[in-house]
């Protein structure tokens, strides 16, 4: 069995003004499974439609990203 971190697509209100509405969100915890789908299943309330995506919580590794940058002034 391989651990499956099960997210859920939330699509943007057309009149929605926060900027974080959309995306991708954790369903619960991290759920023990044989398969992808069988984790999704698992995981959603059979009431619930929607898209789903379930990743193995061994590939599961998010990444901070910064940005630098530098500023060089040449004399020609």
């Amino acid at each position: 069995m391989t651990a499956y971190v099960v997210l859920q697509q939330r699509k943007s209100e057309p009149n929605s003004s926060s900027a974080s509405a959309g995306g991708w969100f954790i369903v619960g915890p991290p759920v023990e499974s044989v398969s992808a789908e069988a984790a999704i299943r698992k995981a959603v309330d059979g009431d619930k439609g929607g898209t789903y995506v379930a990743v193995p919580v061994r590939s599961w590794a998010p990444v901070t990203v910064t940005v630098e940058t530098k500023r060089t002034l040449k004399l020609v």
